[in-house]
């Protein structure tokens, strides 16, 4: 989903905000300049009252889905800066994709709100958090951040000049049964409290909020129809969890080595489980793979991804139906394969990283979320 914050991207991934020194906004932002008197500052001045009437108008835009609004609320020259990459982001760029988006907003909510006045120019900070459900309706998802927004009055208008916004790592706590993210974007050590190991690694370590993990060699999961013999040492980051589910991540496999490989994994125990993975396989090199085991495993090759270093997998659960499903950007998810496991009441869903034949690789994970929904349509992850 979309936020129109670009709070992603998940990545996320740690945001950097640089504002330019307010001294010199002011300077520039308050100069009206008049066609038949001499350059005089702008003696305009901006209300705490006025600020949070635009925030609150704002809000009703998102909440409303009403882009046309967005034109009168951000100023021409308005910018958003906090994403992964450190790119910036425009008015128009925004609204376009906000306009064509497919998700709403259900709830927006804001704590520790201040204003800081500057003459015509106001500073708005706070945390917001944001409930966000897919069109459909079926896919839900929170989202808590903190914020800075910039609003200049000119002309007797106010509008929005700059936004940054930042994630908060920290997700409230919420009921077994609501549709919601359980788990966010960007790895932090508490977050990784709420896991456990089966086959804890050599090592690991969170930089950036990107967890690094460390596959010695022989490490795999493989139940080999061919003799019999099975295979089950590496490392599995799981949570356990009940009911429908959706799961999602993005990796960057250490590709070092053949069958080097991360993969989403569902597993009930040595004879049942699941491995969806983006793995440097023998026959087609970077490509989706998949692995189904009911007593013996299977091994599908999928789409080759030649030249890609990461993809988003994401896995689903309905009932005892699993979807397998990968995409390039993380929005636009093609499934690659659908199955079942026998009924269980619960199943252990995570990252696994494996290096099965070749020295220790260095697995990244980007991102991981999982979230107690029920999908309307398996095939297409909605």
């Amino acid at each position: 989903m979309y936020d129109i914050r670009k709070s992603n991207t998940v990545s996320p991934f740690r945001r950097i905000f640089v504002l330019v020194s307010l001294a010199l906004l002011i300077s520039s932002c308050r100069l009206d300049v008049s066609t038949d008197k001499k350059d005089s500052f702008n003696t305009e001045t901006i209300t705490e009252k006025e600020a949070l009437d635009l925030l609150h108008r704002w809000t009703e835009a998102y909440l409303q889905g009403d882009a046309d609004a967005l034109e009168n609320i951000l100023d021409d020259s308005w910018l958003y800066s906090g994403s992964a990459d450190g790119k910036t982001t425009n008015k128009r760029a925004t609204i376009e994709e906000f306009s064509s988006a497919d998700y709403k907003f259900e709830d927006i909510t804001y704590e520790n709100l201040e204003v800081d006045l500057y003459g015509a120019i106001a500073v708005v900070r706070g945390s917001e958090t944001m409930v966000i459900v897919g069109n459909s309706g079926m896919d839900s998802t929170q989202l808590s951040l903190r914020f800075t927004d910039v609003y200049q009055k000119k002309d007797g208008v106010i509008r929005a000049i700059s936004t940054h916004s930042s994630p908060i790592d920290e997700v409230p706590n919420q009921s077994e049964n609501a549709s919601t993210k359980t788990a966010a974007s960007g790895f932090t050590y508490e977050l990784m409290e709420e896991f456990q190991w089966m086959n804890r690694p050599k090592s690991h370590e969170i930089i950036d909020g990107v967890l690094h993990i460390t596959a010695t060699k022989g490490t795999d999961f493989f139940n080999n129809p061919e003799d019999n013999s099975s295979t089950s040492s590496a490392p599995f980051l799981y949570k356990e969890i009940k009911g429908d589910f959706v799961a999602k991540a993005l990796v960057r496999p250490d590709f070092s080595s053949q069958w080097n490989a991360v993969a989403l994994m569902v597993y009930v125990d040595d004879n049942n489980w699941i491995k969806f993975a983006f793995e440097n396989s023998d026959a087609t090199g970077n490509s989706i793979v998949s692995v189904v085991t009911r007593n013996l495993s299977d091994d599908s090759n999928g789409v080759i991804l030649k030249g890609h270093e990461q993809v988003w997998l994401k896995i689903i659960r309905k009932d005892n139906n699993y979807a397998m499903l990968w995409s390039r950007d993380g929005k636009d998810f093609k499934m690659a394969r659908l199955t079942t496991l026998p009924e269980f009441d619960s199943v252990k869903i995570g990252i696994e990283a494996q290096s099965p034949v070749g020295d220790s690789a260095v697995h990244e994970i980007l991102h991981f979320d999982l979230a107690k929904t029920r999908v309307k349509d398996m095939r297409k992850g909605i």
